[in-house]
């Protein structure tokens, strides 16, 4: 019975008389129509699709075990990441050191015969 009157009101909800009463109470025209139209939009709303508590509960806890793994992850590729910069320069200076050496033997061979 208590379900009938709550979609008998619903379907004879007044709105003329709610936006008088909100005019009364110091609302201007606009903004009365706006709350009414708020409220009435409101009411179509589907509330079937919010979570329930329990959803965001279990959401919660896989969020923390998501965060978890993401910095057990960010912990590995930094530490590959150092690994490579590492190697990187090692492999850089094998390069260079050699090529510095030649370059350094060639201006002192031509600034010898220059002299």
């Amino acid at each position: 019975m208590k379900d009938e009157e709550v979609t008998m009101h619903y379907k004879t909800f007044d709105t003329h008389k709610y936006i008088k009463s909100l005019q009364e109470s110091g609302f201007n025209e606009k903004q009365a129509e706006m709350l009414v139209k708020s409220l009435l939009e409101s009411r179509d709303f589907d509330l079937s699709i919010l979570a329930t508590r329990e959803q965001v509960a279990k959401l919660d806890g896989k969020i923390d075990k998501v965060e978890s793994n993401l910095e057990k992850k960010i912990i590995e590729l930094k530490s590959e990441l150092k690994e490579s910069i590492s190697s990187i320069k090692h492999d850089m200076l094998k390069w260079i050191v050699p090529m510095m050496l030649t370059i350094v033997g060639i201006a002192v061979g031509i600034a010898l015969k220059l002299l």
